[in-house]
């Protein structure tokens, strides 16, 4: 592997070069930044580089231009657009390259470094090892008699620390591998780089031990983070929604959903599955699935309806957040000014009017959930101020999936709660606080739940039930309907 690479910068931004350098740190990628489609065709037949960095500047006939020069001079390398808003994308075009990433900045900010070393790997020495240049894998992972072909690293997290813990062409002992089990250890890694070796010695071990039958814990985890990936890239480009295209995006985002809590065993494992490895490793997407999963399994739990509508409000919570400013995600919410708090605290209602404005059909109770999520149950919560049974149900419930992913994922350096203590932690300081945010008697009987071990056998066939149910749709208007028959029938479309 390279020690270095080369990086192409394209932006109409002069200052673009500097927040991509302030991003990759002191690693080895040699930038170069062009302004332009003509630029790109200038560059000397000896350059290249595996990745062109694209920020869109919301003019599609230029970010058009410079693909078609990056394609035509560059054919082998990467592409990856970012962008600060919903701009007007040819989304036909762009998907035709199957090397086409997307990244909605500042909401996919933390997941840069680690594309952009799937993209162009580089070899990272030990000193300069960051989390970020890191990816998280389990010991059920590496237990295994098979030697794997990557280094293994633990993250101390009290003093930010990465240590060499064992090296290439080695394997754990059973006694280190029943160390580690004996004392919950999450925080193994192998280089971001070492990512596909990974997943071949994954598929080495299942192919020994199951007949390549079993998906291993790591894949599906991938797989479901990618899936849902692909889902947001609608919401964040300037095309709206017809009737079939929103039913076949619910349709999906349930699917995704339910079948990682479905293929998980034991269910009570979920709560690990959906652990960050530290909060420095947490990020948007891995926030709105797990509260997505949270409030589905807490809906069926319960007993409630309309769980479908659970799971896609709590996907798509905090929609609203992609619309604030960029330096809005740099700081602490108690770092913002009064007036920065104020707009922050607009995103519940903003991020619903964005998805109504792209036409989502998705039913009332999704936009409710949406706007209500920080509602607190005595009526000081955001943005509107509503109390009590006025606050939907699953509102309510998604707001306690929400503190309950924050707790889960480190609320505190290097603290681990399991989720019972979650649920007393929250019980408790729902009575004893001035405010009472949380509906206690959800509260109260999620904290039953818990401590009656439903969980560990809650019933896989309400979950059948639930990924067959109804999609959380809006009724179909006659406007819909005239949409489909001056079309033909035909698929929905992309419709700017």
């Amino acid at each position: 592997m390279r020690r270095s690479q080369n990086l192409l910068l394209v932006s109409s931004n002069a200052s673009f070069l500097k927040e991509i350098e302030s991003l990759i740190g002191d690693l080895d990628y040699s930038l170069r930044l062009l302004q332009s489609s003509e630029e790109i065709k200038c560059l000397d037949i000896t350059y290249n580089t595996p990745l062109a960095i694209i920020e869109s500047n919301g003019n599609e006939s230029w970010l058009m231009e410079v693909i078609a020069a990056i394609r035509s001079k560059l054919k082998s390398s990467a592409i990856l657009v970012t962008f600060t808003h919903a701009t007007v994308l040819n989304f036909t075009e762009l998907k035709a390259s199957s090397k086409m990433i997307l990244i909605q900045r500042p909401f996919e900010d933390e997941t840069f470094m680690s594309t952009l070393l799937d993209l162009a790997p580089i070899e990272v020495p030990l000193e300069k090892l960051k989390i970020e240049h890191l990816y998280p894998v389990r010991i059920s992972d590496l237990d295994s008699e098979i030697e794997f072909d990557f280094d293994i690293f633990i993250y101390l997290n009290a003093n930010k620390k990465i240590l060499l813990y064992s090296g290439k062409n080695s394997k754990l002992t059973a006694k280190q591998v029943q160390n580690f089990k004996d004392h919950n250890v999450q925080n193994l890694y192998v280089r971001r780089t070492d990512k596909l070796a990974f997943h071949h010695f994954i598929k080495s071990k299942l192919n020994e031990t199951s007949n390549g039958k079993f998906t291993s814990d790591a894949a599906r985890r991938e797989e479901m983070k990618q899936k849902i990936k692909e889902l947001f890239v609608g919401f964040f480009d300037s095309s709206h929604f017809d009737y079939d295209r929103s039913q076949e995006v619910l349709k999906a985002g349930k699917k995704v959903i339910g079948k990682f809590i479905l293929e998980t065993e034991p269910m009570v494992d979920i709560f690990e599955q959906t652990r960050a490895p530290t909060r420095d490793f947490a990020n948007n997407y891995d926030h709105a699935t797990n509260v997505s999963i949270f409030s589905t399994m807490f809906a069926i739990a319960l007993s409630l309806p309309d769980v479908g509508a659970a799971t896609i409000g709590g996907l798509l919570h905090d929609i609203g957040l992609s619309l604030l400013p960029v330096e809005f995600y740099k700081l602490p919410f108690d770092s913002l000014t009064a007036a920065q708090k104020s707009i922050y605290c607009t995103h519940p209602m903003s991020g619903a009017g964005y998805l109504r404005n792209k036409n989502l059909a998705a039913a009332d109770i999704v936009y409710s959930i949406i706007q209500q999520h920080h509602e607190n149950f005595d009526g000081t919560g955001y943005p509107l101020g509503i109390k009590g049974e006025e606050i939907h149900i699953l509102a309510r419930l998604c707001q306690i999936a929400d503190q309950f992913d924050y707790l889960l994922n480190g609320n505190s350096e290097g603290e681990k709660l399991s989720p019972k203590e979650i649920f007393n932690i929250m019980v408790k300081a729902n009575q004893t606080k001035t405010s009472i945010k949380y509906d206690q008697v959800l509260l109260e009987k999620l904290q039953r739940t818990f401590e009656s071990s439903l969980f560990q056998n809650m019933d896989k066939n309400n979950l059948d039930t639930f990924i067959e149910s109804p999609d959380p749709l809006a009724p179909e208007t006659a406007q819909d309907r005239a949409m489909r028959k001056a079309r033909g029938g035909k698929p929905w479309r992309f419709v700017k």
